[in-house]
């Protein structure tokens, strides 16, 4: 379950600053579909794609793939 659409559409940055306080100590999966709240907050992305692991790795290098341009729409020549 994606934890914004229960929460009002301001909440993104609270979200984000909740995410990051909690994962100082912990892991903590996400599933959303907010990429830009996603990389602003993670330091190891994993992301599916029909159901199957399509990426996993560090968010500068997610940034640039395939997977990434693919999920934002985006077509890579």
């Amino acid at each position: 379950m994606s934890p914004r659409p229960a929460c009002p559409p301001p909440s993104g940055p609270l979200l984000a600053e909740a995410l990051t306080t909690i994962s100082k100590d912990r892991a903590v999966v996400v599933v959303e579909h907010d990429l830009d709240m996603l990389t602003s907050i993670s330091g190891h992305m994993w992301a599916m794609v029909e159901g199957r692991l399509a990426y996993s790795g560090d968010v500068e290098t997610f940034r640039s793939s395939p997977v990434h341009a693919g999920l934002r729409g985006i077509e890579q020549v």
